[in-house]
């Protein structure tokens, strides 16, 4: 009997041994991944101001989730996305102060590569490639 609790208790320590090894990997190619820069040219595209193309934007930003969705409503501030036990929490920014502090080219390269004007990636829970092949009319 004790031989086999001894057993027991090697399968469980190699068992939480692998997690923390698992974590740690995680922890680490997640930090090289958000640390690391990307040359990303923005595009300049030509944005509609006319109501009809506005109310069909904000439309069509509903339907894919990011208006009211994934960024929150409008003057919210964001959206909590995630939050870890130790406090970390991952908010998606409030779309509507983003039209006003990034150019055209910076959302464009955020939207479509998931790059921040920085060069910064952003986390894995921005869907850029949902929208890389959208029309600049759409």
């Amino acid at each position: 009997m004790r031989r086999l609790l001894k057993w027991i208790g090697l399968i469980v320590a190699g068992l939480v041994g692998l997690v923390v090894v698992a974590v740690g990997a995680v922890y680490l190619i997640v930090g090289l991944e958000l640390s690391e820069s990307h040359a990303v040219a923005g595009t300049d595209i030509a944005v509609p101001d006319a109501a009809a193309d506005i109310a069909e934007g904000e439309r069509r930003a509903q339907i894919l989730g990011c208006n009211g969705g994934c960024h929150g409503k409008p003057g919210s501030h964001g959206a909590l996305f995630f939050e870890t036990p130790d406090g970390s929490r991952l908010v998606a920014p409030d779309l509507h102060r983003l039209a006003v502090e990034y150019s055209v080219a910076d959302l464009e390269r955020v939207i479509r590569h998931g790059v921040k004007p920085d060069g910064t990636t952003v986390l894995a829970a921005m869907p850029s490639p949902m929208f890389y092949h959208l029309d600049d009319r759409h």
